[in-house]
């Protein structure tokens, strides 16, 4: 095995087998570790095996890829990459879309003043002012206390 630095996941036995990002890797000594958690290590460029670590990270084993669950590219790059460019298609056919429902829908100013004036709360009428009572108040002499 080369000593390189590869991405690990930690995967889940059943059945003398693993799966991993829709892949499904085979050993029959995987029968030892049924039900328990294991690291899986994989390559990004070759997805024919995966090195498989127990919880404090010795070696245990080599899976082999046994099945892909639909039709998936052969290494993980070209899979993001495929992933990337769906997602970026997707985002133009939105944008193509908002540009065509923009056009067929115009805005006008005075659709626009219309909109604005709609929104404009209706001015209360003002009430009658009813005069106020004038109270003359001698402050010299206001208190009759005396």
């Amino acid at each position: 095995m080369d000593s390189v630095v590869r991405p690990r996941e930690e995967v889940s036995v059943g059945r003398q087998s693993i799966r991993l990002h829709d892949r499904f890797y085979f050993a029959e000594a995987l029968a030892l570790f049924d039900g328990k958690k294991l690291q899986a290590e994989y390559d990004l460029f070759d997805d024919s095996r995966v090195w498989l670590f127990d919880e404090k990270g010795r070696f245990v084993m080599e899976a082999l890829l046994a099945n892909t669950i639909g039709v998936l590219p052969t290494s993980r790059l070209e899979e993001g990459r495929d992933r990337r460019a769906a997602g970026q298609l997707k985002r133009l056919e939105r944008k193509v879309e908002e540009v065509r429902q923009r056009r067929a829908d115009p805005i006008t100013a005075e659709t626009q003043v219309a909109a604005i004036e709609s929104l404009r709360p209706a001015l209360p009428t003002a009430a009658p002012v009813q005069s106020a009572e004038v109270f003359e108040i001698d402050l010299l002499t206001w208190r009759k206390d005396k």
